[in-house]
C-alpha cells in the first residue's frame, strides 16, 4: 500500500516540478 502512495507522492512532486520550470520559462520569455 505504500509503495502506492509513494509512487503517488513522487509523481505529484515532479508534476509540481515541472509546472514550476514551465511558469519560470514563460517569465523569462516575456522578459527577453
Amino acid at each position: 500500500m505504500m509503495d502506492i502512495v509513494y509512487d503517488w507522492y513522487n509523481s505529484l512532486c515532479c508534476y509540481k516540478t515541472i509546472h514550476k520550470i514551465n511558469n519560470y520559462v514563460k517569465k523569462k520569455k516575456k522578459k527577453i
